[in-house]
């Protein structure tokens, strides 16, 4: 039986010990109905995992955590993936959190395109939704044992977030897009070795093609999911699994 894992902020670490917040502690006691020194994991959401035994269970909202070790980087991917995907409405951004927080992705950017169906003056109610977001994260982190809760931007237009990647010269960059009369390019090449990947995916409707061209112009390579139109909710998560497939995160 694998060992359970579970959550508490940086401030929690005290010393040799950690103080789990209200919630782990009544999960643990609770629902998994954890015993005094049974052995845990602790994590931190920063990439840090500390394994200790409990030695207290002294009320429903109370648990402490002894720690033994501590391990950096545990459950974390060698590359740090970002994913750009394109908003449109009825988007169920919240699976894509969840489905590629469990995958390895670092770092979540929802975009307004020019095919988005949503305005940015709209998106505003978007990051109204960004806390409920951030704990959809941090329950597939602890799911599926990881150690960093992913960064959730705000809404930000297209044009500025290719404007801030143009300045990132150490990542590589894909972008999601059939591209006619251009020669797809080989992802276990471009991919080989990376510490830093962007993954760009636009809305239902796809880019248009001025976006397209500035993605390229801004050193993106394009890379075809096939004939097949998938729903954003469910492209994001295929082309994620490709990226760490190809990256040797899945092998």
């Amino acid at each position: 039986m694998e060992i359970p894992v579970f959550y508490a902020p940086p401030g929690a670490v005290q010393g040799k010990i950690i103080i789990l917040p209200a919630a782990e502690a009544h999960h643990a006691r609770t629902v998994l109905r954890i015993k005094k020194n049974s052995q845990v994991i602790v994590v931190d959401g920063l990439g840090k995992a500390f394994r200790g035994t409990v030695t207290r269970l002294s009320s429903r909202t109370v648990t402490i955590v002894e720690i033994q070790n501590e391990i950096r980087g545990f459950g974390e991917p060698f590359a740090k993936v970002t994913l750009a995907a394109g908003l449109s409405e009825g988007f169920k951004f919240d699976e894509v959190v969840q489905k590629c927080t469990e995958l390895g992705i670092k770092k979540f950017v929802p975009l307004v395109t020019e095919k988005s169906r949503i305005k940015i003056r709209a998106s505003a109610k978007f990051d109204n939704k960004l806390k409920r977001l951030k704990r959809v994260a941090l329950g597939a982190m602890k799911q599926s044992r990881r150690s960093y809760c992913p960064v959730i931007s705000p809404v930000m237009k297209l044009s500025d977030f290719l404007n801030l990647e143009s300045k990132d010269e150490d990542s590589r960059k894909v972008i999601f897009h059939p591209v006619k009369q251009r020669r797809l390019i080989d992802p276990v090449k471009l991919l080989k070795n990376c510490k830093n990947v962007t993954i760009l995916i636009g809305p239902e409707s796809g880019f248009s093609d001025s976006e397209v061209e500035t993605a390229l112009a801004n050193d993106f390579s394009p890379i075809s999911l096939g004939e097949r139109i998938l729903r954003t909710e469910n492209a994001s998560p295929v082309a994620c699994a490709l990226v760490m497939y190809w990256l040797g995160e899945l092998s």
